[in-house]
C-alpha cells in the first residue's frame, strides 16, 4: 500500500504542478509575445511551387515550413501554433494585469486576479510545504484494501488529478452518433 501511495502523490503532483505552469518559467514573456504580429489568414508567401495534386500539404505550407524553425523549446510547430502562443500571450497578459490591479474594477477581476497571484507567491507556497495536501494524505494513508484504493483513483479522477491513467472521450469518426471511451497514460 504504501508504493501505490507514492505512486499516487508523484502522480497527482506531476499533475497539479503542470497545471500551474506560468509565463514566468518561460523565455519569452506575455508581452513581448503580444508585440509580435499575428501570422496573416492566408499567406500567399506560404504557398511553394509543388503541383497540389502531388503534394497538397507541400503545395501549401512548404515556403512556410523552410522560413519557419522549429523553436527549441518545442517539439513540434506549425502555422496554428503562432495563433496558439499569442492567445496564449493575450490570456496572460490579462491575468498579470488583474493580478496588479490594473483594468476594470470588477468582482470577477478582482477574484481572477487574487487566484493568479496566489498561485505566483511561490514563497507562501513553500511555507506552506505539503499541509495543503494533508487531507488527502490522511486519506490514502487509511486505504486498507483494493476497493478502496480503486474509490480513491475515481475520486482523484472527479477532480481532475488523472492518476495511474487518463480518461476521455472521442467521437467514432465512421459513425458520428457514438463516442468512445479512451483510457491512456497518465497526464503529467
Amino acid at each position: 500500500m504504501k508504493r501505490i501511495f507514492w505512486v499516487i502523490i508523484v502522480l497527482g503532483t506531476a499533475a497539479l504542478s503542470s497545471a500551474a505552469l506560468t509565463w514566468a518559467a518561460r523565455a519569452e514573456t506575455p508581452a513581448d509575445a503580444l508585440k509580435k504580429p499575428l501570422p496573416p489568414v492566408f499567406d500567399p508567401a506560404a504557398i511553394q511551387s509543388v503541383e497540389p495534386c502531388v503534394d497538397f500539404y507541400q503545395h501549401a505550407c512548404g515556403a512556410w515550413l523552410k522560413a519557419t524553425p522549429i523553436p527549441s523549446d518545442q517539439t513540434i510547430w506549425w502555422r496554428f501554433s503562432e495563433l496558439d502562443e499569442h492567445t496564449r500571450a493575450v490570456l496572460a497578459a490579462i491575468l498579470e494585469e488583474a493580478a496588479a490591479g490594473q483594468g476594470a474594477k470588477t468582482e470577477n477581476r478582482r477574484k481572477i486576479g487574487d487566484y493568479y497571484a496566489s498561485c505566483l507567491d511561490e514563497a507562501a507556497i513553500d511555507a506552506k510545504g505539503l499541509k495543503p495536501f494533508a487531507p488527502d494524505l490522511e486519506r490514502i494513508a487509511v486505504l486498507k484494501d483494493k476497493k478502496d484504493l480503486a474509490a480513491e483513483i475515481a475520486r482523484l479522477h472527479f477532480i481532475g488529478a488523472a492518476p495511474l491513467f487518463s480518461f476521455s472521450s472521442v467521437q467514432d469518426p465512421n459513425r458520428q452518433s457514438l463516442v468512445w471511451a479512451r483510457v491512456g497514460e497518465a497526464k503529467a
